[in-house]
């Protein structure tokens, strides 16, 4: 089998696609370990804003950053159109069967990016997608990705061992570092150990952006047939002990996001 570093592109810059969840870490800390075999001479870690984070969430993402900056990557931040004025202007949340959400927060924005900054198409992009924590085959190098403009994507990660994974989390005391970013919180594919997990303020700005729409943030289906985040959040507190594995099954995947890496 080849190493994911082995004959990588000539490329002289590499961007971490983060949104600074635990998995993202681990990929910081084992990129710096593998500085040497990498030709890259400029690593940068980018966030997109949505400004629908989780209450506390930017602390956490500053937290990143200034690791980031010890092991001399290079952070940055852009911003992505407001998530909720796009949820009032179209009169909907998104669903997971129309995730229109992930290409207009996550994907245009960074290939905007990119390509203003990448005019020869010749930057690598890396994401922290674990091949054991999803279904969804999790490719550990795509060559030519046309979902980034055919740039290359690597996934230097993708078959680490759980063990080597919790070796690093006890190196740096991440172990109680968020497992799943909360770049939107709620998102549209939240689990229900996330749901049961709301604050208060997430719960408020949601059923204000409920009343605003005049429609449920998640389909009233999935949770007792209640309309409303109040509701269904006492719901899932209420049951979450009975409902089955399924429902948390592919709890890393977001969907369509997962082509750009959301909740990672």
């Amino acid at each position: 089998m080849v190493k994911w570093y082995a004959n990588l592109n000539d490329s002289p810059v590499l961007v971490i696609r983060t949104s600074y969840s635990q998995s993202s870490m681990v990929l910081m800390a084992y990129l710096n370990r593998m500085r040497n075999y990498l030709p890259f001479e400029t690593i940068y870690v980018l966030y997109i804003s949505t400004d629908w984070e989780g209450q506390g969430w930017l602390e956490k993402v500053s937290q990143g950053e200034d690791w980031a900056k010890k092991w001399h990557f290079v952070p940055l931040r852009i911003s992505a159109p407001s998530f909720k004025s796009m949820m009032i202007d179209r009169g909907e949340a998104p669903s997971p069967k129309f995730q229109w959400c992930s290409n207009f927060l996550k994907g245009i924005p960074f290939i905007n990016w990119l390509d203003k900054l990448d005019k020869s198409g010749s930057w690598s992009i890396a994401y922290a997608k674990r091949q054991n924590t999803t279904r969804v085959k999790v490719l550990s190098r795509i060559e030519q990705c046309e979902y980034h403009g055919d740039r290359q994507v690597i996934n230097p990660i993708s078959e680490i061992s759980n063990a080597n994974y919790e070796k690093i989390l006890e190196e740096y005391n991440w172990a109680k570092w968020p497992k799943m970013s909360q770049e939107c919180a709620p998102c549209i594919n939240s689990n229900l150990l996330e749901l049961a997990q709301m604050k208060k303020d997430d719960i408020d700005k949601t059923n204000k952006l409920e009343k605003k729409i005049g429609s449920s943030f998640f389909p009233k289906s999935r949770f007792g047939n209640h309309e409303t985040i109040i509701k269904q959040y006492q719901y899932v507190k209420n049951h979450f002990e009975n409902f089955e594995n399924k429902f948390q099954r592919d709890k890393f995947n977001r969907g369509c996001g997962d082509i750009f890496g959301c909740g990672l």
